[in-house]
């Protein structure tokens, strides 16, 4: 999916995911062959890293006065938290304490020890409650943390997306047993969200969805009467007989 985002030339500015992606080593390293900037949820105790401050390049061996440690033990070196605000929720700002160290990522050495790998970036961190979440940020170097902190948080756009499209239109209640069938109701849905999406942002926010039997027979109308125009028939005929096909074969 991220070849093809490339290939086809879709603006992004970075690449964000949970643990599960964070934590695959071939993804990072294809993201960084092809210069995109990544910021990626990991695990606390799985990776090593050095604090970028020695200025290690990749394949030096780590010196052994140098700490290394896992994200957990190198958020115990001495930070400044801030308070950061990275989107407005129902209730006001959504907040969270951020700190962030420059570090590199190291692995086992050949002969015992560690060594510096090509991987350097942010190690992010963030409070929530008692527990400490970390993300590690590629290519961004001269980012601010409150830029780090608001792509950390992106994902949730996705996650509401899944929820939101469960809910309101159906996303996961497909019954059928064709892959032909599924790609069906995958599309109606998705063209459903992003139209209510589109209402939503032009009325502020603020106007009810229409219900979803309404937006889809608007899908399936524009569906047939642009058949009907491919077929030839007046524009005005086309419709007539759009509305008519619809009204016949659907229970909208």
């Amino acid at each position: 999916m991220i070849q093809r985002a490339i290939e086809n030339e879709v603006p992004h500015r970075c690449v964000i995911g949970d643990a599960v992606y964070g934590e695959s080593w071939d993804l990072r390293r294809n993201l960084r062959e092809h210069d995109e900037p990544y910021v990626l949820g990991i695990q606390p105790h799985t990776m090593q890293f050095v604090l970028d401050e020695q200025s290690l390049q990749e394949g030096d061996p780590v010196p052994g006065d140098v700490p290394t440690g896992t994200a957990r033990e190198l958020a115990r070196h001495d930070a400044s938290w801030h308070e950061v605000a990275w989107t407005k929720g129902e209730k006001g700002a959504l907040r969270a304490a951020f700190a962030r160290w420059r570090v590199r990522r190291t692995e086992p050495g050949h002969h015992g020890g560690r060594r510096a790998t090509d991987e350097s970036g942010w190690l992010l961190a963030e409070r929530v409650g008692d527990r400490t979440k970390f993300y590690l940020a590629w290519g961004f170097d001269d980012a601010s943390l409150e830029e780090l902190g608001m792509y950390a948080h992106l994902r949730w756009t996705i996650e509401k997306f899944h929820r939101d499209a469960k809910q309101d239109l159906a996303l996961d209640s497909f019954e059928g047993r064709s892959w032909t069938g599924w790609h069906h109701h995958m599309t109606l849905v998705l063209l459903a969200f992003a139209f209510l999406a589109t209402l939503r942002a032009e009325g502020g926010g603020l106007a009810p969805p229409p219900k979803l039997t309404e937006v889809i027979h608007v899908l399936l109308v524009e569906r047939a009467y642009r058949l009907g125009l491919e077929e030839g028939a007046p524009p005005a005929l086309a419709r007539r007989m759009a509305q008519k096909f619809v009204r016949r074969m659907t229970d909208y």
